[in-house]
Formats: C-alpha cells, sequence, structure tokens
C-alpha cells in the first residue's frame, strides 16, 4: 500500500482513490449522454463532447451559447435528489474557452419555486474545481443546473466543462462515476488487495483521518500481507512540532488485531529512549532503534522522509535520504494472519494521522 501524507508530493493516485461515496448524476463522463438538457433558449445552446479535461482525457465538453442566447443558459439534471434533511454538494471542473466569464452552480426547487442554493464564481482559461454546499430544503422538483452568463447583452459565450457530481455529503470528494464503495477507497499499489475503510473517518477534503478513538483500517489477508519473508520495507512521510516528556507517536502502526503490535514511530518509547529516537519493532520477532545524528531535529514542523529496511538481523533506518546510526536491533521479521492499519487492539493504541 502506498498513501502519501506529504501535501506537497504530486501523486499518480494509484493508491488512495477517495472517499466512500454515490455520483447522484447520470452520465457524469459523458455530458451529452442520457439524463443531461439543456435550458432557456436551448436552441441557441451548442454542446461539442471529446474536449481534452483536465486530467489528460477526452470527457469534457465545450458549452457554446449564441450572441442572442438569452437569460441564463445552462445545461441540468432534473429529480436527482431524494432526500433534503442534510447537506448536498455539487462539484464541476470548469474553464473559459478565452478570458473571464461568469458561471453559476445552482440547486434549484419547484416546490416552492425558486433557488434551494447557488454559487457564482468566475471562469479563467485554467482549469479549476469549483464546489457549491446546501441544503435542497424540501423533497420535490430539484434541479442541478450549470449555467453561464446573461449573453443577452450581445456577446456570445463558450465554456468547458468537465466531471460533474452531486453527492449526499457536507463536502466535495474525489470525483467518480456511479458509487466508490469502502472497499474500493484505497488500494494497494498491485491493485488486488481490498481493503475496509469501514472504520475510517474522513475530514473536509476527503482525506482519511484517524481520530485516536477506533479508527483503523483492516488491511485484508492477502497472501503478500502473511508473512514479510527475509525481507520488507516500511516507509512514510512525517511532521511533528513537539513531543517531549517520555512520549512517542506511531507514524504506521499495524497488527492482526490479536497480538503484540508492530509500528513505526519517534519519540521516547515506553521512556526507554530518547524524544529524538526514531524505531521500528514488527510483531515483537524484530526491533531496530536509532538515535537521531547530529543537529538534525525530528520534531521541527517541517516533513520528513522516513524508511525502515527490516532483513534478518540487519535492520537499517533512513532519513530524508541518510541512514541513521543503528543504536539498538535484534531479530528476523515475521507477521501473519490479517493486518490493520492505524491500530493495535493488543495494546489498544489508535493513530491519529491524516493520510492524502
Amino acid at each position: 500500500m502506498s498513501a502519501h501524507a506529504n501535501p506537497d508530493i504530486v501523486d499518480d493516485i494509484q493508491s488512495y482513490k477517495g472517499e466512500p461515496t454515490t455520483n447522484l448524476l447520470s452520465s457524469p463522463t459523458d455530458m451529452e449522454g442520457s439524463g443531461w438538457s439543456l435550458g432557456n433558449t436551448a436552441s441557441q445552446i451548442t454542446i461539442t463532447g471529446n474536449q481534452s479535461d483536465p486530467f489528460g482525457q477526452n470527457n469534457a465538453i465545450l458549452f457554446g451559447v449564441a450572441s442572442d442566447g438569452g437569460n441564463y443558459p445552462h445545461i441540468r439534471q432534473i429529480d436527482k435528489i431524494t432526500g433534503t434533511t442534510s447537506s448536498h454538494t455539487i462539484s464541476i471542473w470548469a474553464k473559459s474557452k478565452s478570458g473571464s466569464t461568469r458561471f453559476d452552480l445552482v440547486c434549484f426547487r419547484s416546490n416552492p419555486w425558486g433557488t434551494a442554493f447557488s454559487k457564482t464564481v468566475t471562469l479563467t482559461s485554467e482549469w479549476q474545481r469549483f464546489e457549491l454546499t446546501g441544503n435542497p430544503l424540501d423533497t420535490t422538483g430539484h434541479r442541478v443546473y450549470f449555467m453561464c452568463q446573461n449573453v443577452s447583452s450581445g456577446t456570445a459565450t463558450e465554456v468547458y466543462m468537465a466531471y460533474p457530481q452531486l453527492e449526499a455529503k457536507s463536502h466535495a470528494t474525489q470525483f467518480v462515476d456511479g458509487t466508490r464503495s469502502v472497499t474500493q477507497g484505497l488500494i494497494d499499489r498491485t491493485g488486488n488487495t481490498t481493503i475496509d475503510l469501514s472504520n475510517v473517518s474522513f475530514d473536509s477534503n476527503a482525506q482519511m483521518t484517524f481520530d485516536g478513538t477506533d479508527d483503523y483500517v483492516t488491511l485484508g489477508s492477502d497472501s503478500i500481507l502473511q508473512d514479510i519473508g527475509s525481507f520488507a520495507t516500511i516507509e512514510c512521510w512525517f511532521k511533528s512540532s513537539s513531543l517531549v516528556g517520555s512520549k512517542f507517536a506511531i507514524m504506521v502502526g499495524w497488527g492482526d488485531g490479536t497480538s503484540y503490535y508492530s509500528n513505526f514511530g519517534i519519540g521516547n518509547w515506553f521512556s526507554a529512549w530518547s524524544d529524538e529516537s526514531i524505531y521500528v519493532g514488527i510483531n515483537s520477532a524484530a526491533v531496530v532503534y536509532a538515535e537521531r545524528d547530529g543537529s538534525a531535529k525530528y520534531h521541527d514542523g517541517n516533513w520528513h522522509h522516513a524508511v525502515a529496511l527490516m532483513g534478518y538481523n540487519n535492520h537499517k533506518i533512513y532519513v530524508d535520504g541518510s541512514e541513521v546510526s543503528v543504536s539498538f536491533s535484534y531479530g528476523s521479521n515475521s507477521v501473519s494472519t490479517s493486518k490493520l492499519f492505524g491500530f493495535s487492539s493488543g495494546t489498544s493504541l489508535y493513530w491519529i494521522k491524516t493520510l492524502r
């Protein structure tokens, strides 16, 4: 599994697909397709499909309105909101063909007739994702509009749109065509291991969080996790501002839910080492720890990249690309049964982190 917590790293998104959700819109990768219709002087609107989108695919449309296109020409879907007691979020990628252009995201309702919630933005020639959250307020006749500016004054308008999404959530999540289940939001790098996110929380940026109380990820029992054999690599990014007084932080924690926990962490482990130590232990079979080298500081508020190499009596730790002198190590690594990431029931230790 690979999940980056460093926001400065450009990930290829092979691992974290996003918070589980359902996109309530039909044909979100084909805005010429089923479920979409045009409103307000539709005869003056042109749709050109198969346009380049923000991710190098051809799933965008070019929405064009003639100079006499009338008031607020738009593309829409109707009756996609089925419950109204909770917030819904609309999102879409958009840009203007040239210059700056007014653009509106709107949730309209027919009972009573009027706008439930809306947002006006200004498009530029750069792709941006726009989001709108609100309460639909009633139960029938909801319409999701993506609208261009009022062009009745004689100015033609052309904008690109891609990847529209409507969710029954208070924030936007990563785009999905259909439903992303709790076992599809996070996958291992091979794409073959089912990872259950049922017990994980998510923040307003749709990133995984571990609340320190009862959050964890079940990695499953794939054979690659059953026995890491003679060699294993554990890698993570971490950031710490302060950790003193016989405390330690688990950067990566895992276990089988029944026996001794395994973890990669920093700090004064059970008051045995210093505040600036870094260590890794695997299922009580292998343990290695190192003190920081020279003037290096781990609790400096900056991101650091840590790698632990675990082999038969040949364990190493690297921080920011440099090997740290190992102060103590013993044993060989051995791990069995299915794994939990972020929790060890053997000692009731939960992990507080955000994964991006």
